[in-house]
C-alpha cells in the first residue's frame, strides 16, 4: 500500500479543490457550498450554515474523514471556542468559518442549500406518485392539491418543516418547480407501486456513493465520485431490497467494478419500472417542464418513449471557439459555444489551481450541464502537451522565459484563431508581469494555452471531438459510460 503523504498547506489546499465540482473558486462537497482561504495559520474552509445542526456536522466529519484518510500527520483538536479542528504537523490548522447569514431568512430570493431542494421534490413525489393527489395550477400559476390552495394540504406543511424556518420565505419560489417535476413524472410513471422516496443516508444516491470505491471504467481506471458518473439526485424504486442485491451481484459478479456492467443493469431495472434515476433542474415560474431520458440508447423499449432524448450532432460550422482571454489576459475562462443559437456551452476555467470543464445549456433556468470529469478529457484530447496538474507548469517567470520555444510553438498554433492576437514577445513579457500578480493565473493561462494547442492541432475540424466534449460535461454519451437517468427541466 502507498505511503500517504505528509499533510502541509500546499498538498491539503490542492486536495480540497479535487473533493467536489468548482466552480469560481467554490467548491461543492456533500451538497455544502465551501471556499478555501490560505494564510500563515493554516487554511480555512468558509460556509455558509447549511441550514440545520445535522447537515454541518455532516459537512466537517466528511472533511475529516477525506484528509485523515490521504494525508498522515494530521490530528483532531478543538480551537479556543471549542470548536473541531485539525492540526498538521508544525502546528498549521484546517478549520472553518461559518456564517450564519441571520438575514437569509429575510430575503425574497429562491436559492436555498441543494438539500433541502431534493428532499422537497421527495416529499413532492410521494405525495402525488402514492397518495395519488393530483397537483395542478390555476391561470395565476398558484398551486392546487385536488383542487384546492396547496397551502391546505399536508404536504405544504412537510415542505415547510423541512425549509426550516431560515427557508421558509423562500418556499413559495420553488413550488411552480415541484409542481412542475411531479406533472413530468406522472406522464411517464403514475400508476406504478413505488416505494417511498427516500433521502439523505436511506437514499439510493448514498447506496451508490458508499460503492464508488469498488467501481472501475475498465482498464483499471477508477470510476471517480458519483456525482462524475450519474448525475440523477433522486430516485424511485419498486421493491428496494431486491434491487440492491441486484446492483451488489452486479458490482461484485463477473467482472469486479466494471461500471458498464451497471449501467446495463440499470438500464434493464429502468425497463422493467423497477428503478429510475431522476436528474432535476429548477423550472422557471409560468415554464413548462420536459422529462427526458438519457443514456438509454442500447434499449430498443426506452428508445421508443417519447422521452427518450436524441443525442444531436453539429457539424464545425455550429461550433465557436471563445479564446481570446489567453491573449488579453483579461481572465483565465475560455469557452465553445455550440448550436446555430449557441443552445450549449463548454467553459474552460479556473477551479482551484487546476482547470474545470463545465457545460451550461441556455433554455435551462441555472443553465447547468455539469462538469467533465479531467481524467475523460485527457483521453479524449489525446495530449501532447496538456497537462491536468498546475504543477507540471512553469513555478515562476524565470522558468516560464526558459521554456520559450515549447510555448511559442503552441501559441503559433492557437493564436491564428484569435485574430487580435499581439506579437509573442508582447504576449511573453505581459506573460511574466502576471506571474508576478497572480501566480494561479499566470499557471491557468498556460494550462489553457496547453489544452487548446492539443484541441486544436488534433481536433480542430473534428467536430464530434467538441460535441463529445460537451456531452461527457452533461454526463451524455452512447458509450455506456454515464449513468441511464431522468432528467426534468
Amino acid at each position: 500500500m502507498a505511503q500517504k503523504p505528509k499533510a502541509n498547506i500546499t498538498n491539503v489546499e490542492d486536495f480540497l479543490y479535487g473533493l467536489g465540482p468548482v466552480k469560481n473558486d467554490i467548491i461543492s462537497f456533500r451538497k455544502v457550498d465551501f471556499e478555501v482561504f490560505k494564510g500563515k495559520r493554516g487554511i480555512e474552509l468558509s460556509l455558509e450554515h447549511p441550514g440545520s445542526s445535522r447537515d454541518l456536522n455532516t459537512f466537517k466529519s466528511g472533511i475529516f474523514k477525506e484528509l485523515i484518510g490521504n494525508f498522515s500527520g494530521l490530528s483532531r483538536t478543538t480551537d479556543r471556542q471549542g470548536f473541531k479542528i485539525l492540526k498538521m504537523p508544525g502546528g498549521a490548522t484546517v478549520d472553518f468559518d461559518v456564517e450564519e447569514n441571520e438575514d437569509a431568512g429575510k430575503t425574497k430570493g429562491v436559492v436555498i442549500p441543494t438539500r433541502i431542494q431534493e428532499e422537497g421534490s421527495t416529499i413532492v413525489f410521494n405525495r402525488a406518485l402514492r397518495d395519488n393527489k393530483k397537483f395542478t395550477a390555476d391561470k395565476d400559476n398558484n398551486i392546487l392539491v385536488n383542487g384546492k390552495d396547496i397551502k391546505q394540504d399536508k404536504v405544504y406543511k412537510e415542505l415547510v418543516k423541512v425549509f426550516t424556518p431560515k427557508w421558509v420565505p423562500r418556499l413559495n419560489g420553488w413550488l411552480w418547480t415541484y409542481y412542475q417535476q411531479q406533472k413530468e413524472m406522472l406522464v411517464e410513471y403514475s400508476g406504478r407501486q413505488w416505494d417511498e422516496f427516500r433521502y439523505d443516508n436511506d437514499s439510493f444516491v448514498k447506496f451508490f456513493e458508499k460503492r464508488m470505491k469498488k467501481l472501475t471504467r475498465g482498464g483499471g481506471q477508477a470510476a471517480g465520485r458519483y456525482e462524475t458518473w450519474n448525475p440523477a439526485d433522486i430516485y424511485a424504486v419498486k421493491g428496494m431490497d431486491k434491487v440492491k442485491d441486484d446492483i451488489e451481484k452486479t458490482i461484485k459478479n463477473p467482472d469486479p467494478g466494471n461500471l458498464a456492467d451497471l449501467n446495463s443493469l440499470l438500464i434493464t431495472l429502468m425497463e422493467n419500472e423497477e428503478l429510475v434515476g431522476v436528474s432535476l433542474k429548477k423550472v422557471n415560474t409560468g415554464d413548462k417542464a420536459e422529462i427526458h431520458l438519457h443514456n438509454v440508447e442500447s434499449s430498443g423499449a426506452l428508445k421508443a418513449l417519447t422521452s427518450f432524448s436524441k443525442m444531436e450532432r453539429y457539424t464545425m460550422k455550429d461550433i465557436h471557439f471563445r479564446i481570446d482571454s489567453i491573449f488579453t489576459l483579461s481572465s483565465v475562462t475560455t469557452g465553445v459555444k455550440i448550436g446555430p443559437n449557441n443552445e450549449y456551452s463548454i467553459n474552460i476555467t479556473r477551479g482551484g489551481n487546476n482547470l474545470t470543464f463545465g457545460t451550461a445549456i441556455k433554455r435551462t433556468p441555472a443553465a447547468q450541464g455539469g462538469l467533465a470529469p479531467i481524467d475523460m478529457v485527457v483521453k479524449m484530447l489525446k495530449v501532447k502537451e496538456f497537462k491536468k496538474n498546475h504543477t507540471d507548469y512553469p513555478k515562476d517567470a524565470t522558468v516560464f522565459v526558459t521554456q520559450e520555444a515549447k510555448y511559442k510553438k503552441m501559441y503559433a498554433v492557437v493564436s491564428k484563431h484569435y485574430n487580435q492576437a499581439p506579437k509573442f514577445d508582447e504576449w511573453q513579457k505581459s506573460m511574466t508581469l502576471k506571474y508576478a500578480k497572480n501566480l494561479r493565473d499566470a499557471k491557468a493561462t498556460l494550462m489553457q494555452l496547453s489544452f487548446w494547442y492539443d484541441a486544436i492541432s488534433g481536433h480542430g475540424k473534428d467536430a464530434e471531438f467538441w460535441t463529445d466534449l460537451l456531452y461527457t460535461g452533461m454526463k451524455i454519451t452512447t458509450k455506456g459510460e454515464f449513468a441511464p437517468h431522468a432528467k426534468i427541466s
